[in-house]
């Protein structure tokens, strides 16, 4: 018997009133399994197992079930209140919103959609026409990417390493195998010999490729912001003249408007980042990390990326 089948006959038997025994053990770990099930099930079945409602009849398999069902809903409650002061946290500064990232294409937009425009600071953190250059991804680096030597292999700036550690349809083949061309071009990517045709720069990738726990692995899109984009720009963002500027901004109180390329949607200024971070449809850039940076949302502490809202979780 499934899980499904054993909740639905547990319910069947608290609404009558009847005690069921279950004879079939659902499996061997039965606290993965619960993780699954929806919570007004997991709670009815709870009870209907405290109760005695239902009974296995194996009574250390009963005993086993019993305890898991506790150690999860004490889990699970420790779990929602920390949600909770994550939620309350992201709502109270979000109405105080001091930094609003917003599409540089659409810049005049900004003067008619952000309440209270005249006190915020426009600064461009485009390539072309930074405020800040230090902090554009062409330009800020070189890193030590991580490849199971010692040194790393050295990547000439950050946009270098986000672009080339990608891989799109023309880098496999029809099994979906990577292609030896592949490490070829990122090779010559991360030296700097090549920024990237326009052809590449539009092809949508498939997943990204990173060395993580002693081997290369193949992330997904969200998996790769959360684990390569934001935690490297973080990194290399802190220790740089224009970030040290925005932040001293920042503690003055001064509100300021980032100008970046394709976050016209982040016009919500009510949306919390953590919900945009996780978001598959929406561009995450450079200036957003910042934006995490100087709210506390993240920080770098020793040289790793704290994460304080969940947002890379």
């Amino acid at each position: 018997m499934d899980l499904v089948s054993l909740v639905n006959e547990s319910l069947i038997a608290s609404k009558t009133g009847e005690t069921t025994t279950v004879v079939k053990v659902i499996g061997t770990d039965f606290s993965k399994a619960l993780i699954g099930c929806s919570n007004k099930k997991f709670y009815q079945l709870s009870s209907a197992l405290r109760e005695g409602t239902i009974r296995f009849v194996d009574e250390a398999v009963q005993s086993e079930v019993v305890s898991s069902f506790n150690s999860l809903s004490a889990s699970e409650a420790a779990e929602k209140r920390r949600k909770k002061a994550i939620e309350e946290r992201l709502q109270k500064e979000g109405s105080e919103k001091r930094i609003v990232v917003w599409d540089s294409r659409e810049k005049e937009k900004a003067f008619y959609l952000v309440p209270d425009f005249s006190s915020y600071l426009v600064i461009d953190c485009t390539e072309k026409g930074s405020d800040v250059p230090d902090l554009c991804p062409s330009f800020i680096g070189p890193i030590s990417v991580p490849d199971g030597t010692e040194e790393g292999t050295r990547c000439e700036s950050f946009e270098a390493l986000w672009l080339f550690s990608a891989v799109r349809p023309s880098d496999v083949d029809q099994e979906g195998n990577l292609l030896a061309s592949y490490w070829k071009n990122r090779a010559n990517g991360f030296a700097g010999l090549s920024r990237g045709s326009k052809a590449l720069r539009k092809e949508k990738p498939l997943y990204h490729i990173a060395y993580l726990d002693g081997a290369f692995r193949k992330l997904g899109h969200l998996e790769a912001r959360k684990k390569v984009y934001i935690p490297t720009y973080a990194k290399l963002a802190v220790a740089t003249e224009g970030f040290r500027r925005l932040k001293e901004l920042y503690a003055s109180g001064q509100k300021m408007i980032l100008l970046d390329n394709g976050q016209s949607a982040f016009r919500d200024l009510s949306r919390n980042v953590v919900d945009f971070v996780n978001d598959p449809t929406r561009p995450l850039t450079h200036s957003l990390v910042l934006r995490m940076l100087l709210e506390g949302d993240i920080e770098v502490r020793d040289g790793e990326v704290v994460d304080n809202v969940d947002a890379l979780a």
